[in-house]
């Protein structure tokens, strides 16, 4: 059976290498500072890409570290 991205991720949060999605998506909130839309996460690099729409209407994305919960990167 193939494993999802959704697995790899459950999976190195259970383990104790990343944290947690809901430490994550704090972090992604406190920049993109909308409602939550999605994410996307890149198991390959362990990013998660967070989407937002802004009061304004504007979507903006938030990359954080899986490890970390650094933000990287934001983009609007």
């Amino acid at each position: 059976r193939e494993v999802s991205d959704q697995d790899h991720a459950r999976s190195r949060m259970r383990s104790g290498e990343n944290r947690s999605f809901e430490d994550l998506l704090g972090s992604a909130r406190r920049v993109g500072r909308g409602e939550f839309i999605a994410v996307e996460p890149d198991i390959s690099t362990n990013i998660y890409r967070f989407k937002f729409m802004r009061p304004t209407g504007n979507m903006v994305w938030v990359d954080v570290d899986g490890r970390t919960g650094r933000v990287i990167a934001e983009r609007e």
